[in-house]
């Protein structure tokens, strides 16, 4: 039996239905499916952007945006962004949010975990809601994180964090306010 249900998840994936909030199950080699509560359409590909989009992206796969891709639309939602190009939208992650980019993104950001490498200068609008933060580069926002935040020796927040533990490195800044919480529940993720 056990064997039995290793062999199922190798074949299948839980997802979340967009609109009602349904969790299920789909075949892993599946590129959309119809939630099982609501009927909505779910889309389960990958998307990989290399030119400009004013679509907004709902995917439960993931989302690349290249250096010569921009997105200018109301939302971004899937499960790991990489971010090379342009973004002015809200963002949602249900995985990693990895940046490596220029520029200013309008809209509020909720990931699981926020990665910007050491080639970012980002302006962040909104507020930044996320589980995990990793900061090699230079940001400018307001961050809550119900988890840790580290700053690099390369990295550099201006702006507010508020976390349950933050670790910078030697040569790492933080030019804002720090607050400490010791409740996860706290923080609105």
């Amino acid at each position: 039996m056990r064997e039995q249900g290793c062999a199922r998840q190798h074949y299948f994936k839980k997802i979340e239905c967009f609109d009602c909030g349904n969790k299920f199950m789909v075949g892993r080699s599946a590129r959309s499916a119809g939630c099982t509560t609501c009927g909505g359409q779910i889309c389960l590909e990958n998307i990989d952007l290399g030119s400009n989009s004013t679509n907004s992206i709902r995917t439960r796969g993931d989302v690349l945006i290249r250096k010569t891709g921009s997105i200018q639309a109301a939302e971004v939602r899937c499960r790991d962004l990489k971010l090379f190009g342009a973004l002015s939208a809200s963002i949602e992650c249900s995985g990693e949010f990895y940046a490596q980019a220029t520029g200013t993104i309008i809209g509020e950001v909720r990931c699981h975990r926020l990665l910007i490498d050491k080639e970012c200068d980002i302006h962040f609008m909104s507020c930044i809601f996320a589980e995990e933060v990793e900061v090699r580069g230079k940001i400018l926002g307001h961050i809550q994180c119900s988890g840790s935040v580290n700053i690099t020796s390369t990295g550099l927040i201006q702006g507010d964090v508020k976390a349950r533990a933050v670790s910078i490195d030697p040569g790492g800044q933080l030019d804002g306010t720090m607050n400490i919480v010791r409740v996860t529940t706290a923080l609105s993720l």
